[in-house]
Order: structure tokens, then sequence, then C-alpha cells
């Protein structure tokens, strides 16, 4: 499914950062992330890139938009 995220970055400077991109993740991930999992999980953003991101830093998760097929 793709989602609309907003990820916290922390910066070494003491100026934390937070990230909104829009990227694919797995319907799995997202329902591990609804539960409050502490582990992490492989976003897939742009054109076929990923991102490995822990679930705790993904501050929000915006309406999933399901592509055909999916369920």
């Amino acid at each position: 499914m793709t989602v609309k995220l907003r990820i916290w970055r922390p910066a070494d400077s003491g100026s934390d950062s937070y990230v909104t991109l829009t990227a694919t993740m797995a319907t799995k991930d997202y329902e591990r992330w609804m539960k409050g999992n502490q582990g992490s999980v492989r976003l897939i953003v742009d054109d076929g890139r990923w991102l490995a991101v822990r679930l705790v830093d993904i501050m929000e998760i915006g309406e999933p938009e399901w592509r055909c097929g999916e369920m």
C-alpha cells in the first residue's frame, strides 16, 4: 500500500527534524506500526529505491492509498 509518512530524524546538533514522504510499505508492516512494534521496516520510495526505518521513528502515517490488486 502507498502511504504518506512523517519520519523523525534525530540530529547530532541537538535540533531534530522531520521528513515527510510518500512510500510503499507492506500491509503487515503497517499493522505492526499500528500495534506499536519496535522493529524496523523497509519502505520503497520514488523510483524503486528503498529506505530502512525504525517503526518507532515513524511519527504519523496518512490514510493508505490502496492499489488495484492489494488487499
